[in-house]
């Protein structure tokens, strides 16, 4: 039976829920108590998490970012010039929900490209498409 149903996951490429089907299977004393609805919720939310990580990868790939950053992982003090209350925006989406576009400015080795690779990664993470472009590939692209 367990192949059967292995086999089934495969097939229908749901590769989440098998994969947790699979773990569950494997550590069958700690999910003896589960009831089955508590079980079937797991596999069923390993799969929308499997999902949504190719997602976000696949996004993550056409934004044209070179280094992925975590945004938590931006280094915010004075001289950098970074607004805490704009990180803020952006962890919580509020500037890209409302459909605004960023223009990030600064001194060469100021952290532009970091925090441009952080957002990306932050929006496409969540599910939200990005592009990642450099000014002067922007002025070379409506050049010609």
């Amino acid at each position: 039976m367990n192949n059967e149903v292995e086999d089934s996951l495969l097939a229908l490429k749901m590769v989440g829920a098998y994969d947790q089907y699979a773990f569950q299977q494997k550590n069958i004393v700690n999910y003896y108590s589960a009831s089955f609805e508590d079980r079937l919720l797991e596999i069923l939310k390993s799969q929308i998490d499997y999902k949504n990580n190719r997602e976000a990868e696949i996004l993550i790939n056409r934004s044209n970012v070179k280094r992925i950053v975590h945004i938590d992982n931006i280094n915010i003090n004075k001289d950098r010039g970074l607004d805490i209350g704009v990180i803020s925006c952006i962890k919580d989406l509020t500037i890209v929900k409302n459909n605004f576009n960023m223009v990030i400015e600064g001194k060469t080795g100021s952290g532009k490209t970091e925090l441009a690779s952080a957002i990306i990664n932050h929006c496409c993470r969540n599910l939200i498409s990005c592009f990642y472009i450099r000014e002067s590939e922007l002025l070379l692209t409506y050049k010609a």
